[in-house]
């Protein structure tokens, strides 16, 4: 029986985090923040049309804001929450009132045991990149939902006899959409791992996930897979890796029940070079064809930069609960964007390099992407969704009181059964200057461009916001 998820679930999932976690002894530091924004935004292009159908417009916002942090030997907690009323000059039946919320709740319940982990947000989603993209809280365009998506795992971890490991957790999550037209869904994942060392890089594995969506409209994806993995030592600082399972997915659809299960292999090295370098290269075959892995991490001095291929098999519903953005200031710009969650799979091939240099001043930020989505459903038409893009950022730090920051992006979407392939350039500045009595200066411009296979659905803007943050 499928029960659709309530939108007061987080609440329900943050009481019990409390309560388990109240074990925690010791001192704790604890923060409490009231706080409020109040601004103004201008845009060019309310509406997001192309250049003959702009509409100037200027908003007023205001945003209360709550943030509360609480740190102790065996608990940590993070709660930040903020109300965004946005009211329009003209166009008042745009007025709205976006929530975001963010939470984190991790706790040792047992010592060097047993866990318990929680996490809820609240985010504006964008549901089409095809369309045009918001910046929250100028545009409306109607490619926006609010979305809720919370988990909690409890989590086992122990050592059996000094030879081996085990690993333990089960998560149960939601995602809880506020329109009542979008599919809600509920998931619960189990992992489960036990290894050891077997001396000079030699390690062995077994694991072994199963995972679950069930959506309010009866349709269901269940995805497990189970490994075994050797790793034979060859030297001081590499090792041969032999991985072999079995991939076990099932989905139940409008369309019928439909299985893609196999066996699959995996063999390559892992590694140090040098002191500053990791690697770990994999290449074998898995249902879906060949498959290979690279991750390969460099960290000297002030600069860390990462190269890592995958190819895994997971659901929409799923891949939103492990979200995360790259960096904060795309999901700034447009919103949490986050898969819609549908009753599919999809073999999903992703590279990204990314990483950051620290310098006296500020910090310089990079990652570039590619990212392929090979849908399992048997559905008619294309099944292949492709998207790119390259984000950098670099923050300037005059003093301890005011902050620059520069911020580019650009992202490429070729989506399922579409012959449009739209693209997003994006720049952004931000500044933001702390005066007396926690008060604080924030001015941000915007300049959006996209470019699309369609002429019609072409578009730039330019935006701005100046307003003032006072915390208590």
């Amino acid at each position: 029986m499928v029960i659709k998820p309530s939108r007061y679930s987080a609440a329900a999932l943050v009481g019990v985090s409390i309560v388990l976690a109240s074990t925690a002894r010791a001192q704790v530091e604890v923060e409490f923040t009231p706080g409020i924004f109040a601004g103004v935004n201008y845009t060019d292009n309310l509406r997001l049309q192309n250049d003959e159908n702009k509409i100037e417009q200027l908003s007023y916002v205001i945003t209360p804001e709550i943030s509360f942090s609480r740190r102790g030997p065996r608990m940590q907690t993070l709660f930040d929450y903020r109300a965004q009323g946005i009211f329009y000059d003209t166009e008042t039946r745009d007025d709205a009132v976006l929530s975001f919320l963010r939470f984190n709740n991790d706790a040792e319940l047992v010592e060097n045991n047993l866990f318990f982990d929680v996490s809820a947000n609240i985010t504006q989603q964008i549901l089409d990149p095809g369309e045009a993209i918001p910046i929250s809280g100028i545009n409306d365009v109607g490619n926006r939902a609010e979305v809720l998506t919370a988990f909690a795992v409890p989590r086992w971890e122990s050592t059996l006899g000094g030879f081996a490991q085990t690993q333990l957790s089960y998560r149960a999550g939601i995602v809880d959409y506020k329109e009542p037209e979008l599919r809600d869904s509920k998931e619960g994942r189990l992992d489960a791992a036990l290894s050891g060392f077997l001396g000079r890089n030699s390690t062995w594995l077994l694991a072994y996930y199963d995972a679950g969506a069930e959506y309010d409209t009866d349709e269901e994806v269940n995805l497990s897979t189970f490994t075994a993995e050797l790793a034979i030592g060859i030297g001081a600082k590499t090792a041969l890796v032999l991985t072999g399972g079995y991939d076990s997915n099932n989905f139940v659809s409008a369309l019928g029940e439909r299985d893609v299960e196999d066996d699959f292999w995996l063999v390559g090295f892992r590694g140090t070079l040098g002191r500053f370098t990791e690697y770990d290269v994999r290449a074998g075959e898995r249902f879906f064809g060949d498959t290979y892995a690279v991750n390969i991490t460099r960290e000297r001095g002030n600069l860390t930069g990462t190269i890592d291929y995958s190819e895994s098999v997971t659901s929409q519903g799923q891949a939103q609960l492990d979200f995360e953005s790259v960096f904060d200031f795309v999901s700034d710009i447009t919103g949490e964007e986050l898969p819609v969650p549908l009753p599919n799979a999809y073999v999903r091939k992703r590279l990204q390099v990314s990483g950051d240099w620290q310098l006296p001043t500020g910090v310089v930020q990079f990652a570039v992407f590619d990212e392929d989505r090979q849908f399992l459903d048997g559905l008619p038409g294309d099944n292949d969704e492709r998207m790119r893009g390259a984000s950098t950022s670099y923050r300037w730090t005059g003093g301890t009181r005011t902050t620059v920051t520069v911020d580019l992006s650009w992202r490429r979407f070729e989506l399922r059964n579409s012959t449009d392939t739209p693209e997003d350039i994006r720049v952004q500045l931000r500044t933001r200057r702390e005066f007396a009595n926690n008060t604080f200066l924030n001015v941000t411009v915007w300049r959006n461009k996209r470019g699309a296979t369609v002429p019609t659905r072409a578009f730039t803007e330019n935006a701005g916001s100046i307003g003032l943050t006072k915390q208590f």
